[in-house]
């Protein structure tokens, strides 16, 4: 039993370095993009665009 949850501890902390690694590598390459100009944020939201989400959110 112990054995089995120290595989499923070290399971879960490999999954989580994953997913750490690739953040960070996602981060560094959005940094790139926005220096070299290439990230152009989008506009914000109106008022009735918000909404709009809303209501097709709780329907």
């Amino acid at each position: 039993m112990l054995s089995q949850r120290l595989r499923i501890c070290g399971l879960r902390q490999a999954i989580q370095q994953i997913r750490d690694n690739d953040e960070s590598f996602q981060y560094e390459l959005f940094k790139v993009a926005q220096a070299k100009g290439y990230y152009k944020p989008s506009n914000e939201a109106t008022q009735k665009e918000i909404d709009n989400v809303k209501n097709q959110l709780n329907n």
